[in-house]
């Protein structure tokens, strides 16, 4: 680290005009260090070892002939541990930009394919982006844990436009795509199509806030494909920002297999035996017991979507309107759904017909299954007085 920090120093602090300190450090000119200061973009390919890799990652790396260093920026989330998941079920696992020498770095990225892409800085705007790096390293993992509106990806742009802004240089960027007008949800759902149970879990678990598409186009950035295809199409004083040929760094092992069970065969075959469970009007009694498995569902998730909404602080897990189907509150309640059963599938309906004609995609195919599989069961109580049979 003390060597990171004289290396900033060096070449970042003759944007304020001060190579006092870097002609101590290199034992030279500052300027001649700077003015070899290169910079590129890493960028990891999606990959399947944990849930968060399927997104990819982007990194930024600095390097100085001169001063033989050789360092990469990346915003990560703060060291696993063996707390790390309550510290995240509460709102309290923060992130931050971590620094490491290079080589570290792509040991540590051998699972998934890493390409090299040059940057073709400017040498005061390569300096000013190294000097604000350093800032954010030093100020430490204080950001809130949030790798859907808070990703590597759109922290690295953000840090580039600012040290555009310092150095007065402009920054025009041509191909935003059609990404820029989904909502973030869908974002979520378009880039990680191709591993259904992730989708699953990353469209499930975040609230309303996630479907607005009434965000500034930055906010939109949250994949490093969108990051690579964004700097492709940019220009910084007329000149491309992307530079050179790209260069393979990590050939990546290869993906295991999907499971060919889906989300949506799941829902599915809940949806089946809420169907099914309707036999209890032809004196199929113990078909009332095929909305188990249905149970199990809102008991498990609903109640992971109500203590996120209600009793953690993560910043994008408000209301979500898929407590309305799983809600625990059905199994509490279920003994006397003769009651409220058929207003409660009213609503439901009502909520599903929405989620249909809705602008937003607010809910997975397998969601909407589901939604219907739940206003199946629920109306499938006794009102009173209306059959002989009774529940």
């Amino acid at each position: 680290m003390a060597l990171l920090l004289s290396f900033t120093t060096a070449v970042g602090q003759e944007v304020r005009g001060e190579d006092t300190v870097g002609k101590e450090v290199c034992g030279g000119d500052s300027a001649r260090a700077a003015s070899q200061l290169r910079v590129s973009l890493l960028l990891s390919e999606p990959g399947d070892q944990y849930f968060y890799s399927i997104f990819g990652h982007a990194a930024l790396r600095f390097q100085t002939p001169d001063m033989d260093a050789d360092y990469t920026f990346t915003y990560v989330g703060e060291q696993l541990d063996d707390g790390a998941f309550a510290r995240y079920m509460r709102g309290a696992l923060k992130m931050g930009l971590a620094v490491s020498p290079t080589e570290d770095y792509i040991a540590h990225e051998q699972a998934r394919r890493m390409y090299e892409y040059p940057l073709a800085l400017p040498d005061s705007l390569a300096r000013a982006l190294l000097t604000i790096c350093g800032r954010e390293v030093q100020a430490g993992f204080k950001k809130q844990y949030d790798p859907i509106t808070g990703s590597c990806s759109h922290k690295i742009a953000l840090y580039l436009n600012e040290a555009a802004g310092v150095v007065g240089q402009n920054i025009v960027y041509s191909d935003w795509g059609e990404d820029y007008e989904l909502s973030v949800r869908e974002l979520c759902a378009r880039y990680t199509e191709a591993f259904p149970w992730a989708q699953w879990l990353y469209a499930t678990l975040p609230g309303s806030r996630v479907d607005t598409r009434q965000i500034s186009r930055m906010a939109h950035l949250m994949y490093p494909a969108q990051l690579l295809r964004l700097w492709r199409g940019a220009t910084i004083e007329g000149m491309p920002l992307l530079n050179g040929e790209r260069t393979l760094m990590v050939e990546g092992e290869p993906m295991g297999e999907q499971t060919p069970v889906t989300p949506l065969m799941v829902a599915i075959v809940l949806l089946v035996l809420a169907v099914l469970s309707l036999g209890r009007w032809m004196g199929q009694r113990w078909m009332q017991w095929l909305n188990v498995p249905l149970l199990v569902v809102i008991g498990v998730v609903g109640s992971v979507l109500w203590y996120m909404w209600l009793l953690t602080d993560l910043p994008y897990t408000d209301w979500n309107w898929l407590i309305v189907p799983m809600n625990p509150l059905i199994i509490a309640f279920w003994r006397w759904r003769r009651y409220w059963g058929i207003p409660y599938a009213l609503v439901l309906c009502a909520l599903l017909i929405y989620t249909v004609v809705s602008p937003y995609a607010v809910m997975l195919p397998a969601w909407q299954v589901v939604t219907a599989a739940v206003m199946i069961a629920v109306g499938n109580g006794t009102p009173k007085g209306l059959w002989k049979m009774e529940n």
